[in-house]
């Protein structure tokens, strides 16, 4: 892991930018969007920048696709306007990176300038959600209130798992689940145990949920993937493991699930109210 280990600030931001001009850029446009965020990295920590694209297995951060009301969708191309606003959204679970982020990159967002694609981009406004590890643990595990037994996710970008040499297209508990903990894992000190997908595939069932699939073309391949809402329901795990199970769910808005979660795919939002 890149640097040393400190107090663990998870961070969700939006971006709202305006093109400086008509534009198009391409519709499976999750590589540029990664760009677009190292780049800014870069400016700040080329060392955390390198470290980032380099790095094997859980990447710590997430990206998003850009979001907005684009006009006339052209051969695998979207149309962006300067008279409307879009945005994205980026996470992050590295210490270093979202302090990083918080300190030095959101401040001198401002009115700069970002390229995405073939388009430049003025960005308008930033919204940031900063959160402590520590915090989300007390929130759930140390939590005198009866956990909840019930729990549903928005997943609001196209979302697919891959196991065993192939992609899976329904968020199985199981799923769900061994991402969370992985990711969870890679930054925590806290083990909450390397089977804990296996009990929820017995522990946790889907009780309702409306996806729809989609087809994602990057530059050099395509992805199909699931968005929507999906719902859980918990079937008498001991009390501890139901508040993992919330604490992991809740997580889920900063770490992402599934594949390709640096380039768009993977976008969680939780919904653990009634």
């Amino acid at each position: 892991m890149y640097g040393e280990e400190k107090d663990h600030l998870l961070l969700e931001a939006w971006v709202i930018l305006t093109p400086r001009a008509e534009g198009r850029i391409q519709a499976g446009h999750g590589q540029r969007m990664m760009a677009a965020f190292l780049d800014r990295i870069r400016e700040k920590d080329p060392a955390m920048a390198g470290w980032l694209h380099d790095c094997r297995g859980e990447k710590p951060f997430t990206v998003s696709f850009l979001q907005g009301d684009f006009c006339e969708p052209e051969e695998g191309t979207l149309k962006v306007s300067p008279e409307k606003e879009y945005r994205f959204r980026f996470t992050s679970v590295h210490p270093e990176l979202s302090d990083l982020v918080m300190r030095e990159v959101i401040p001198d967002l401002k009115e700069k300038e970002l390229r995405i694609g073939d388009v430049n981009f003025m960005v308008r406004g930033c919204q940031v959600r900063p959160e402590t590890l520590e915090d989300l643990y007390r929130r759930h595990l140390l939590a005198v209130r009866p956990p909840r037994a019930r729990w549903a996710l928005r997943f609001e970008s196209p979302t697919a798992f891959r196991s065993r040499g192939r992609n899976h297209l329904i968020p199985e508990p199981r799923f769900v689940l061994l991402s969370l903990n992985k990711s969870w894992s890679s930054i925590s000190r806290i083990d909450l145990g390397k089977d804990l997908h296996l009990l929820a595939e017995k522990e946790l069932f889907i009780a309702r949920y409306d996806l729809r699939t989609n087809i994602l073309h990057f530059d050099r391949f395509r992805q199909v993937g699931f968005t929507g809402f999906c719902e859980y329901q918990a079937v008498s795990p001991e009390e501890w493991r139901l508040k993992v199970y919330g604490m992991l769910l809740d997580f889920s808005r900063y770490s992402g699930v599934g594949i390709k979660r640096t380039m768009g795919m993977g976008q969680v939002e939780p919904i653990l109210s009634d």
